[in-house]
């Protein structure tokens, strides 16, 4: 079933919290979408960590990219086919990527992700504590996730690696999941 695209309207500081959102409900939907400026406020800018998480989507969904700050670029709406995929994710962090894009493919049925860039990029979060708090989330909704840090990346060079894998079946949602384990730099 073909849906029209959803217009979402933000403000250039909203932008980073919105896109990698709309792209992992559409990838989990099949709704397509495009995000436009707010009435009367400057035009939206794609930078190049929108357009490496556009692209990212694009190989998952099998979709073609189109406008900067649309998706898909057809306007047709596709849910992810979750593989075995290969990404360069660049100067965007392996962390950041795996922070959007798990729950993403979780819901889509599992996959195996092979994903190279900065392990440590210069500002937020590192891959092992992804890596640490990801399993106990989607251990709680009847997932497994398995993260091996294949090679460490640190920005701005990168040259990091790591393999993720999602499996198991949905299950119904915990009543209460407590993250208190966070581990100390010596365990990571």
């Amino acid at each position: 079933m073909s849906r029209a695209p959803l217009t979402l309207s933000c403000t250039e500081d909203e932008l980073d919290a919105l896109w990698p959102v709309a792209l992992g409900l559409s990838l989990v939907t099949g709704t397509p979408f495009r995000l436009e400026a707010t009435a009367g406020g400057p035009p939206l800018v794609a930078r190049s960590k929108h357009l490496s998480m556009a692209r990212v989507a694009a190989q998952l969904a099998d979709a073609p990219l189109g406008e900067t700050l649309a998706f898909p670029g057809d306007g047709e709406g596709r849910c992810a086919s979750v593989r075995e995929v290969h990404l360069d994710v660049g100067a965007l962090g392996i962390a950041q990527t795996l922070t959007w894009l798990l729950p993403a493919m979780s819901l889509s049925g599992g996959g195996t992700l092979h994903l190279r860039g900065a392990t440590h990029p210069a500002s937020g979060p590192i891959t092992q504590s992804v890596s640490l708090w990801w399993p106990t989330i989607l251990a709680a909704f009847s997932r497994h996730l398995e993260v091996k840090l294949e090679r460490a990346g640190f920005a701005p060079q990168a040259g990091g690696a790591i393999t993720a894998r999602i499996s198991g079946t949905r299950g119904t949602a915990p009543a209460l999941l407590e993250l208190l384990r966070r581990g100390t730099l010596h365990e990571v």
